[in-house]
């Protein structure tokens, strides 16, 4: 995560500037050197730094504080009177998925069925949504896209496996300009727990309706079902491992797969306090990053 580290930091002073106004682009994407001056400066780690100055070269930042020398080259951008802030990590969205929430072709946050291990965000992320630009200006530089699932629920509210995150910072022209990690997270939809329609809508805990006798049995059900895709890409991991030419290659377990050898963390949609502590035990079980 050096790499996220970096890029955050890198843009966290500019980006998040509150009443100060600075293109990303111009930082990011057109380089050169940049000195704020005279501005308050909010660093969180060392406190604020009042009629502060930060450097920015090549969409890096290079200096910031009190006594800070600029560069000869550097344009100066006059911070007197406004406040600095790091920039906002918005670390689970469907940013760039959706566009107009009543017009279905606008929309790409869920896929159809349940189990989508093998399906990435990055794929369907739009650079151009007139959201990207809003989230940035107030203050968002980076953002966790996540995807949604099908089943019971309403805008990917379902339980299931329900694809792969991407980790990106809103500023680019292509998806591959603002990709900081393509497979950031394998993201898992947990069962709900509750009765009566909002339960079937996948709105979280009310009461009425369905008996909750019978609502536990469909979500240990439905827990037993996630199991299940764990246990299948475990025995398909094994086999891979072992060199059998018999092995057909699957993809949604080839993907599983590399959670299981924790080299993609996991992200778990889960509402009420039950649903959260089934997945831990469910994480514990299956030692899952």
């Amino acid at each position: 995560m050096t790499r996220t580290v970096k890029s955050i930091v890198a843009a966290a002073a500019v980006l998040g500037t509150v009443g100060l106004a600075l293109p990303a682009q111009a930082v990011a994407q057109d380089g050169g050197t940049f000195a704020v001056q005279g501005a308050t400066i909010h660093t969180v780690a060392d406190g604020v730094i009042e009629g502060g100055t930060i450097v920015i070269r090549d969409g890096r930042i290079i200096a910031v504080g009190a006594d800070v020398d600029i560069p000869a080259d550097a344009e100066i951008i006059d911070g007197e009177g406004k406040h600095v802030f790091p920039g906002m990590i918005d670390s689970f969205s469907s940013l760039g998925l959706t566009e107009v929430g009543a017009v279905a072709v606008t929309n790409d946050a869920s896929e159809l069925g349940r189990w989508n291990p093998h399906l990435n965000a990055h794929t369907a992320i739009h650079p151009a949504s007139e959201h990207i630009p809003v989230a940035r200006a107030n203050g968002i530089t980076h953002s966790m896209v996540a995807p949604g699932g099908g089943g019971r629920g309403f805008g990917g509210g379902g339980s299931g496996i329900q694809g792969q995150a991407t980790l990106v910072h809103l500023d680019g022209w292509t998806v591959e300009e603002m990709e900081i990690e393509k497979t950031a997270a394998m993201v898992l939809g947990w069962p709900t727990l509750s009765t009566g329609f909002r339960a079937f809508a996948g709105f979280g805990p009310p009461a009425g309706g369905r008996s909750f006798r019978r609502a536990q049995e469909r979500f240990d059900e439905e827990v037993a079902e996630m199991d299940s895709w764990f246990v299948a890409a475990e025995h398909y991991r094994q086999a891979v491992a072992s060199g059998s030419s018999r092995v057909p290659r699957n993809i949604q377990l080839e993907h599983l797969s590399r959670v299981l050898d924790r080299g993609m963390k996991v992200i778990v949609r889960a509402n009420g306090w039950r649903e959260i502590e089934s997945a831990i035990e469910f994480a514990e079980k299956w030692n899952l990053d």
